[in-house]
């Protein structure tokens, strides 16, 4: 596996990297707990070590370049006591994580169908208020980010009844608007033919 394709110069590219990486570590040593990756010639054993020591230097030239303090560098305080805040210029890393990591799902959640549901909770819940109660992963991360979970998974709920909620809830401008984010996530992530498609089906 290449660990890093190339090397990162901005927060957020560090932040990609800091991602990728992590998840490299958790899914491969969870893989090898589970056997369900063997590991006859301890190739896997030295890729997580480079992945280990790259971590490592990554997070060193986070607290140099940006002013991140990283974990091991932070003040000990007893478990019921705030953190001081931060020397001018310099931040922690859990808030610097955090803000990157929001900074990630608002885009996630921008890219995908529920944006345009007057029913969602944006960004912070991931939730609509009333209609679905699934977790919005599988549509953030998965291949139907066009179409709503409740209605990809329920048998019991179709998508021309979600259409007529959000009418009912947000007008006639209200559901333009998620019919137009849903027509133009179907054109970008499976083309013209595609979409052309999907809108013969639906008014026929």
């Amino acid at each position: 596996m290449e660990l890093l394709k190339k090397q990162p110069e901005t927060e957020w590219e560090y932040f990609l990297a800091v991602e990728e990486l992590g998840y490299y570590l958790q899914s491969t040593r969870h893989g090898l707990s589970r056997d369900h990756i063997s590991d006859p010639d301890g190739k896997v054993a030295e890729s997580l070590l480079a992945a280990q020591v790259l971590q490592t230097s990554l997070g060193q030239e986070l607290s140099e370049k940006f002013g991140v303090i990283l974990p091991r560098d932070c003040p000990q305080v007893a478990a019921n006591e705030e953190m001081p805040p931060a020397p001018a210029g310099k931040i922690y890393y859990k808030d610097w994580y955090d803000k990157q990591r929001t900074e990630l799902l608002r885009l996630e959640f921008e890219d995908c169908l529920c944006s345009a549901c007057p029913f969602t909770h944006g960004v912070t819940g991931m939730r609509s208020e009333q209609l679905c109660k699934k977790d919005r992963r599988d549509i953030r991360f998965g291949p139907r980010r066009h179409a709503c979970p409740l209605t990809t998974f329920s048998p019991l709920f179709t998508a021309e009844e979600l259409e007529k909620k959000i009418l009912r809830k947000a007008g006639k401008k209200g559901l333009a608007r998620f019919q137009a984010k849903q027509e133009t996530i179907i054109l970008e992530q499976f083309g013209e033919k595609a979409l052309a498609k999907f809108k013969l089906q639906k008014f026929h």
